[in-house]
């Protein structure tokens, strides 16, 4: 697998292993899962962690920052949104010296947020921003 490919995969597995969502890698969710997806956000069901990653700092060594996007969606309730992006909170701030799939994180933590408002079908939505200080080669690093 590639990096962000290995990294998402390892994030959604832990988050589903800590019980903060379900990920499903075939997509198929019952109505009652807060599902955990990548990179698109399905219409059902209501409850919905959507990750996607993006670079903050790559440099010349194996170090980089990696940003993680985590689209929320609760429902009608915004306080179920609130309580989604608490366990979320909960699950990465500040966590240390942990392996995503293959890829080793040295340290994570929120670095902002923000409510989106309703969808059309009236569910709250926010956005978590997270920076993950993580291990990454390349094949023209510096060695």
């Amino acid at each position: 697998m590639t990096y962000n490919v290995d990294f998402l995969d390892g994030l959604a597995t832990l988050m589903n292993s800590a019980g903060v969502g379900v990920y499903k890698p075939t997509g198929v969710y019952d109505p009652a899962d807060k599902s955990i997806t990548i990179g698109l956000t399905p219409l059902a069901p209501d409850l919905n962690f959507t990750i996607t990653t993006y670079p903050v700092n790559d440099t010349d060594l194996t170090t980089v920052t990696t940003g993680v996007q985590f689209r929320i969606r609760g429902d009608r309730d915004p306080r179920t949104a609130e309580a989604m992006a608490d366990d979320l909170y909960n699950l990465l701030h500040n966590r240390r010296h942990y392996k995503l799939g293959s890829v080793s994180v040295e340290l994570s933590w929120r670095q902002s947020a923000a409510w989106l408002g309703q969808d059309t079908d009236q569910r709250t939505e926010r956005v978590e921003n997270f920076y993950f200080h993580a291990e990454r080669a390349a094949p023209f690093q510096i060695a």
